[in-house]
Order: structure tokens, then C-alpha cells, then sequence
């Protein structure tokens, strides 16, 4: 643990929709990954990785928040829906929330919470 002293270590998350493991850095050579296979190298990798949830935006609320699909309640993103509306999942911490309430500066993109929030 880092105490207010020392320097937090670097966290990097990816996440990418319908990605298979058949990098370099998971024993494949069909795709060439030079920089992912070096950033592995240095780096935990994950080998044994299941998603909860067979649609993709549930399937990130409940990586993100630590909190299985049947326990959040939220099975599907659609139109004007967004995950923080649905009541059992309004009060959940997501790991950005965590990283950034410990001092972490955190940086998001793409569509981890689509359509999201402006925080």
C-alpha cells in the first residue's frame, strides 16, 4: 500500500470489446502486437478471464463495480438508459471512483460507461 509519501504505481486498464487472446503476449503469432506484447511482459495479464454478462455494457457495469448482473440489476444499456439509473446499482463505487477517491489521477475514454455521465 502506498502511504501519502510514496508515489502510487501506474495502473493501465483495457477494455476492449471482442478482443480474443490471440496475441503475442498470450503464446499466438497470427496478430502482430509488438507494444501490447511488450507492455505484457511488464505487466500483470490476466489468462483466466470470464465476462459476467454475454451483453457488453452490462457485462462492464459489473467488472467495473465489483457487482454481479443479478445483484445490480442492470441487464441491458439502451437509448436513453444508463446504468446509474437503475436503483440497485445507483450507489455503487466503480474502480475509477476508487482509484480517483485514493488519489489516483484517472483518465477514461471511449465507451466503458456509454452513454455516460460527464463525470
Amino acid at each position: 500500500y502506498c502511504t501519502s509519501a510514496q508515489q502510487h504505481k501506474n495502473v493501465l486498464f483495457f477494455a476492449i470489446d471482442d478482443l480474443r487472446p490471440e496475441l503475442g503476449a498470450y503464446g499466438h503469432d497470427f496478430i502482430k502486437s509488438p507494444h501490447i506484447d511488450d507492455l505484457a511482459s511488464k505487466s500483470i495479464l490476466f489468462e483466466r478471464a470470464y465476462c459476467q454478462v454475454a451483453v457488453c455494457s452490462p457485462s462492464r457495469t459489473s467488472l467495473l463495480t465489483g457487482r454481479r448482473a443479478d445483484s445490480n440489476h442492470v441487464w441491458r444499456i439502451a437509448g436513453d438508459e444508463y446504468w446509474r439509473t437503475v436503483p440497485d446499482a445507483t450507489n455503487a463505487t466503480t474502480i475509477p471512483q476508487y482509484f480517483k477517491e485514493n488519489g489516483y489521477l484517472t483518465i477514461g475514454m471511449g465507451k466503458i460507461f456509454h452513454p455516460g455521465a460527464p463525470n
